[in-house]
């Protein structure tokens, strides 16, 4: 049997997803989903 958490999570978050993704290629920023939490530059440098 396949376990299959992951993809109810893809699926409740598709269409958020690709607004987000759409926003972002057509006017280089996006306006209906804040984005800021998925910044690297948030993180610490690990080298």
């Amino acid at each position: 049997m396949k376990d299959n958490r992951l993809g109810q999570w893809l699926l409740h978050n598709g269409p958020a997803t690709g607004e987000a993704m759409a926003e972002r290629i057509a006017d280089g920023q996006t306006s209906t989903v804040d984005l800021t939490v998925f910044n690297r530059a948030r993180l610490p440098d690990y080298q």
